[in-house]
């Protein structure tokens, strides 16, 4: 029994000293995924900032220009904005038994092609991001090794 008591000493020694280790690797792993977290909401904010920047003077030089596709594959789209009354609206679908219960959704959907004398449909013109910006200095490098692989073809 006495062997039995020393070798459960020696495994409590052992997981205090692996729970201590344990403890350091966390703690260190919190600080540095605190930092990771930060550096990613500050990329998060300058991205909301810029695409915000950009969707202005895109939709500006649009609408001087009509000019939609712009450097890095961002254009410009027009967008649908439908404007009504809710109680016109819910009052015209109750008349007209469109649906059994209100929905927006399906009644933006429905008065797009109907012409209705209490809709209002305008057009806004907004930017829109590709998943990927590839800016032309990337195509040009692209199509070169393209060029230089044989797969080129024009």
């Amino acid at each position: 029994m006495k062997e039995k008591i020393k070798e459960l000493k020696q495994f409590q020694d052992e997981l205090e000293k692996q729970q201590a280790k344990k403890k350091i690797i966390i703690t260190k792993h919190k600080l540095d995924l605190e930092e990771i977290v930060e550096k990613i909401d500050k990329c998060n904010n300058q991205i909301e900032k810029l695409k915000s920047e950009i969707d202005k003077e895109a939709v500006k030089q649009f609408n001087e220009s009509g000019e939609k596709n712009f450097y890095g594959g961002i254009s410009v789209k027009e967008y649908d904005v439908i404007k009504y009354s809710d109680e016109d609206a819910e009052k015209w679908c109750k008349e007209h038994d469109m649906f059994f219960v209100w929905d927006k959704k399906s009644f933006d959907k429905t008065v797009k092609s109907l012409k209705l004398d209490f809709v209002k449909i305008d057009k806004e013109p907004k930017a829109t991001f590709p998943k990927e910006i590839k800016l032309e200095e990337e195509s040009i490098t692209d199509l070169n090794k393209a060029m230089e692989d044989g797969s080129y073809n024009e």
